[in-house]
């Protein structure tokens, strides 16, 4: 039994499109193109001349597409085209496309945008808008206004990583995160003027150097916002018939009905026929089978392109989001001796039983046992699950049918064993002794060894059942050759997945590293914590991931606990990791910063909150170095520390003893904070938390 279904194809492509679009003109908290969360729309036609240009590129948005360049993308790339006006006149239940911007600028006065992200971590990006688009952020004194390579004048905006671009056609937004040539002022700089080639014609651009872009959007001509990815931006699960190689592009797209209504479409480009089978076909067509105010998915083939469509009624989704159905919440122990198991409901509307399904491991429940008489469920009630129907890692799911769709929510409970491991370095062996009361069945137990840092769907080294045809008490045992440092073992229920483990042991390497850092002096100190002397080549110090010029070795041949190596000249913000081992098994890692502790107060005068921050002990800074991020109930809040009340009064500097006010001006005054952090160069160094029971 799983506790993780393996994704469906669009599952995982969906939820890679999620992430793809995640800064790039999406939708915030979307329920996008994931799996059974989304469909799409019911018209299949793949062109329309009032929508294509003689180039057979949109004419809506081809001058804006214009400005992508082929020299931009490097790596993994989705592509996104969005038709705000449209968008806008859906009544969306998640609100409406967010333009990925820093900039302070109106969705309103956007009329189309395209966008485009590539890279690792998606660090590049544009955004070309157009409209009557104002920033609000004041640009530069000395970049206003610029010329582009081409003579394109235009007024240069800069916020964070981001440059932005405003002539009087359109707004170019860049973002780059790589490093940037010498003599410009920063690498979107370099991107923006990269833009400006390709809309001039200087310069390869997207559509031209790639034509399976083109081919993608001109699959679904009429989409008001459309989500273009290629193989190798999407992932699938190791297991799933579907691997990216097999596919050409992924094309999702939305385009708007009415105020209420909006058409859904995937069009899935193969690179051979033979993917598309009958059994795919069904697996998509149950992907769309469910959700709020979804019609019934139709399906289409032609060939190596699959176009999937629905139509969803939004007015559904939003009285669907207005019911809160109930969710339960896993018992933090389980009394054996009693005759059932509780689980609290933790939220929920009340709920009439017959509209609620219980599964466990997928099978229907009785309701007359988990509901145990009840007419109703909500929130603060319990159901009930009888004691002998207890297996390990029985997954429950509660489902909710109602008129505008259905819901499920799912927990796991009866995970967790006890055993007890017994590693012999030398012969590189692991005992396993079961330590718990419960008798296990053996034909159901699994051990399995996996490598260090794999996923929960990568396959194991090695996987036995040495308790095959006998019932597992309290202090059965099994042992395992050829375990490895670094290695991890686990008992897994019904399978070796370490998706169904049911106890896990990591081998760890001999010892422990300690870390003591002089902020004044920039020296750290790395002291090994060790049990029995060990030899000395056993350990090596990295440093940003290079060997550290100083090491163990550099001393004796053998180190015994509290040997200690010093690093001089070490900035605020340094990282670095002890490993042991010919491969490298990480002991313990470290980043260099200094040290405060602080306590928050809060007084009230005349009704009004007045928060202070003080420094009790460590590291003595310089207030130009700090920032204060304060918690509240109304989020987050970043202040520089110079802004904070009383700052000008601590001569430069932050020290034990030294009180500074938190003069709010944001809606955490009203709403109280939670906690505050102090950082220093973006590490954080200090923090504390506001005790409201003391109040």
């Amino acid at each position: 039994m799983n506790k993780c279904p393996r994704r469906t194809l669009l599952g995982g492509i969906g939820s890679t499109l999620a992430i793809g679009a995640a800064g790039c003109l999406s939708t915030p908290d979307d329920e996008s193109p994931a799996g059974n969360e989304s469909g799409t729309d019911t018209e299949t036609e793949t062109e329309t001349e009032s929508d294509t240009d003689e180039n057979g590129a949109d004419a809506e948005f081809g001058p804006l597409l214009e400005y992508l360049p082929a020299s931009a993308v490097d790596g993994p790339t989705t592509l996104v085209t969005v038709d705000t006006d449209a968008l806008a006149e859906a009544n969306e239940p998640y609100g409406g496309p967010s333009l990925g911007s820093p900039f302070d600028i109106d969705p309103d006065a956007v009329s189309n945008a395209v966008a485009v992200e590539t890279g690792e971590n998606y660090a590049t990006s544009i955004i070309v808008l157009s409209g009557d688009v104002l920033l609000e952020s004041e640009p530069k004194s000395e970049s206003n206004p610029r010329e582009s390579p081409d003579g394109t004048e235009y007024d240069r905006y800069e916020l964070d990583s981001h440059v932005a671009a405003v002539t009087d056609d359109v707004t170019v937004v860049v973002r780059s995160d790589e490093r940037a040539e010498a003599e410009h002022e920063t690498d979107s700089d370099v991107l923006l003027e990269a833009a400006f080639e390709a809309a001039a014609g200087d310069t390869e651009r997207l559509l031209e150097a790639d034509p399976v872009y083109e081919d993608a959007l001109e699959t679904l001509p009429d989409g008001d916002r459309r989500i273009v990815m290629t193989s190798e931006t999407i992932t699938t699960a190791e297991d799933d018939d579907i691997q990216p190689e097999d596919l050409e592009f992924v094309v999702y797209g939305q385009t708007v009905l009415g105020p209420d209504t909006i058409e859904l479409r995937y069009g899935i480009r193969f690179t051979d026929a033979a993917h598309i089978t009958d059994e795919l076909l069904a697996e998509i067509e149950d992907d769309f089978g469910y959700g709020a105010g979804h019609d019934e998915p139709e399906i289409t083939v032609d060939d190596t392109l699959v176009t999937v469509s629905t139509v969803i009624d939004l007015e559904a989704q939003r009285k669907a989001q207005e019911i809160e159905s109930p969710r339960v919440r896993s018992p933090m122990e389980i009394d054996r001796d009693a005759d059932s198991v509780e689980l609290d409901v933790t939220r929920g509307d009340p709920t009439p039983v017959e509209d609620l399904t219980l599964e466990l491991n997928d099978e229907v429940y009785d309701p007359d046992v988990w509901a145990a008489g009840q007419e109703t469920i909500e929130e603060g009630d319990t159901i009930r699950i009888a004691t002998d129907d207890l297996e390990p890692n029985l997954q429950l799911t509660l489902r909710h049918e109602h008129a505008y769709g259905g819901s499920a929510t799912s927990t796991t409970i009866n995970s967790h064993f006890a055993f007890e491991a017994d590693y012999d370095l030398q012969t590189e062996t692991l005992t396993l002794e079961y330590a718990d009361e419960i008798p296990l069945d053996g034909d159901e137990l699994h051990l399995a060894v996996y490598e260090e840092r794999t996923g929960f769907d990568d396959d194991s080294l090695e996987s036995t059942q040495p308790w095959t045809g006998q019932e597992v008490t309290d202090g059965a045992t099994a042992t395992l050759d050829g375990v490895l440092v670094g290695h991890t073992v686990i008992v897994g229920w019904r399978s070796d997945s370490r998706r169904d483990s049911i106890y896990s042991y990591y081998v760890q390497p001999p010892g422990y590293a300690s870390t003591d850092y002089d902020y004044e002096s920039k020296t750290l100190e790395v002291t090994l914590e060790l049990e029995d002397p060990r030899p000395a080549a056993e350990y090596q110090l990295l440093v940003e991931d290079e060997p550290a010029p100083v090491q163990w070795t550099d001393d004796a041949d053998t180190v015994d606990s509290g040997a200690t190596v010093t690093l001089e000249d070490v900035d605020v913000g340094t990282s670095g990791t002890i490993v042991w081992g010919d491969d490298d098994v990480r002991v313990s890692g470290f980043t260099a910063r200094p040290s405060i502790t602080l306590d928050l107060e809060r007084q009230s005068d005349d009704g009004d909150d007045n928060y202070t921050l003080e420094h009790l002990g460590g590291d003595q800074l310089p207030t130009s170095s700090l920032e204060v991020v304060v918690w509240s109930d109304a989020g987050r809040e970043p202040t520089a520390f110079e802004d904070l009340e009383d700052v000008e009064d601590l001569e430069g500097t932050f020290s034990e003893g030294d009180v500074v006010s938190l003069d709010l001006d944001f809606e955490a005054e009203a709403d109280g904070i939670r906690h505050v952090n102090l950082e220093y160069d973006d590490q954080q160094i200090g923090a504390a938390m506001f005790d409201r029971d003391e109040d």
